[in-house]
């Protein structure tokens, strides 16, 4: 036989296995990566919003008022970063007040549209406490932090 030129069709499908078997190793890193990433930067914006509020809290001795999901309440502009986004890639915020008894506090909800972010975000902030609320679902979830002064 004169020299052999390319591949044996039983190599080739042993390169394929080989890089199917890296492919199934890899993909699932990448997306814990990828959710922990996307609650990292959730948290950022909860903590930016959360000295924000406190600090809007002390100034005025009252919490801002409740604001629409994915933007920041009215009157809170000089308090946050203009950078700290209250909406990223499969999560919004919510700035929210509300009476407990006879006081009133404030919470940060997020809202999860990936499924991998809620319960990371949970994981950042310590888990369900007093202070924070986790509902996650297989599609979406919630988590909602409660503030107090």
């Amino acid at each position: 036989m004169r020299g052999r030129r390319g591949f044996t069709l039983v190599e080739l499908l042993i390169v394929v296995c080989i890089l199917g078997i890296l492919a199934g190793i890899a993909v699932p890193r990448v997306k814990r990566a990828r959710a922990r990433a996307l609650g990292a930067s959730a948290v950022g914006s909860m903590r930016a919003i959360r000295i924000g509020v406190t600090i809007y809290f002390d100034s005025t001795n009252t919490w801002p008022p409740t604001g629409p999901v994915g933007a920041p309440p009215a009157g809170l502009a000089g308090y946050i970063p203009a950078t700290s986004p209250f909406a990223g890639t499969g999560w919004r915020l919510q700035w929210r007040q509300f009476t407990v008894g006879a006081r009133t506090v404030g919470a940060i909800a997020l809202t999860a549209d990936d499924p991998a972010v809620c319960p990371t975000v949970a994981n950042l902030l310590g888990g369900p406490s007093d202070e924070v609320s986790v509902l996650c679902g297989p599609a979406s979830g919630t988590v909602t932090q409660i503030i107090e002064r």
